[in-house]
């Protein structure tokens, strides 16, 4: 059998320091440790010593907002100097970024929109009571919150405001600047944006602006991880007749601003980064999209797409069965897709 090597645990550091990014975590790891990795505070940065933050994704997939004050984690105070899990994202800022109140927008639909102080510990439903609640014509299944990245860019993260307002389970914690838009039934339209998956730090729906480049969609997704495979990576976009075709790039030369690689995006464009362990292990396949448990499973002999579903907890009501895509590679790394009708696949059709 073959031994896999598992995916490298990464923490997030972004802010006045010398050398921001993305960095391996180590068992015991704290904030003091991240830093010294990171090289330390810019020296000339007017850093906001009192608070900073970071942003931790529990069990339950939900994130959480720790905050801790900086200067007494670099005066040694052991009871500031938290320790860190993998996936942390730790935010510095500095002194102009809060000189002013840190706010978040709420708009559209509501009884008081406007612009909100943020509190700590702020949510999505904190901020829709601040704004007097929905109006009687919002449209409550699907709102907006847009989100400030470390580029230009801004992610867009899609919420069911009626699933927030009932349990609390779907909140959401607000970062600084987020814009909360809540739309008429009349006004719902999907806005242009483009979508990174895979092996990034921060993957999701990211606003599309004109000229933007793969690159820049790498950028304000916070850029790839340490086990990303970087000589190729899958662009996958909708032709005239809404047909969907596949175009390779090396991620490398993607990033080194290659012309030939790092192409010119158009609206509904995905971008599908792997992991070496994906792409240099025969035996793993991947599923995303609408399923119970997308992610990554062992690939057995003779396995179908209909053990695939199975393993990943079957197909969600909301599910397109009718037309799926299955991105094939072979050992030259030639990709081919292939369009899969799920009904037929789940009544065994081979």
């Amino acid at each position: 059998f073959k031994v896999v090597k598992r995916p490298e645990a990464v923490v997030h550091i972004s802010g006045p320091v010398r050398r921001p990014g993305t960095y391996q975590y180590r068992p015991g790891m704290r904030i003091r440790d991240l830093l010294s990795v990171a090289e330390g505070l810019l020296p000339d940065a007017q850093v906001f010593w009192k608070r900073a933050e970071i942003y931790r994704t529990g069990a339950d997939k939900r994130e959480q907002l720790i905050t801790f004050n900086l200067k007494a984690v670099l005066d040694g105070e052991e009871d500031a100097n938290i320790q860190l899990k993998p996936g942390d994202r730790v935010v510095i800022y500095r002194e102009e970024e809060v000189r002013a109140p840190l706010t978040v927008t709420a708009s559209g639909a509501l009884q008081r929109p406007g612009t909100y102080k943020l509190t700590a510990g702020m949510t999505v439903k904190d901020l829709l009571m601040a704004a007097g609640g929905l109006r009687e014509d919002a449209y409550s299944k699907r709102a907006e919150l847009w989100r400030r990245t470390d580029g230009y860019l801004r992610q867009i993260i899609t919420l069911n405001l009626d699933e927030i307002l009932r349990d609390g389970k779907h909140d959401v914690p607000l970062q600084p600047f987020d814009e909360l838009r809540v739309y008429r039934p009349d006004e719902i339209s999907v806005p242009p944006s483009v979508v990174v998956r895979g092996c990034v730090q921060m993957p999701g729906t990211y606003e599309y602006a004109v000229g933007m480049h793969l690159s820049d969609l790498l950028a304000a997704a916070g850029g790839i991880l340490p086990n990303a495979y970087r000589k190729r990576a899958d662009l996958i976009r909708y032709d005239e007749g809404e047909e969907r075709v596949l175009y390779s790039v090396d991620i490398e030369r993607v990033l080194a601003h290659d012309p030939s690689h790092d192409l010119e995006l158009q609206p509904r464009d995905e971008l599908i980064v792997y992991s070496d362990e994906e792409v240099r292990t025969p035996h793993i396949v991947q599923i995303q999209g609408a399923v119970q448990r997308p992610g990554s499973y062992p690939r057995p002999m003779n396995m179908r797409v209909s053990d695939l579903l199975f393993q990943a907890g079957g197909l969600l009501p909301n599910a397109y069965t009718e037309r799926a895509f299955l991105i094939r590679q072979h050992p030259n790394g030639v990709s081919k897709l292939v369009v899969i009708n799920l009904d037929r696949a789940q009544a065994g059709d081979p």
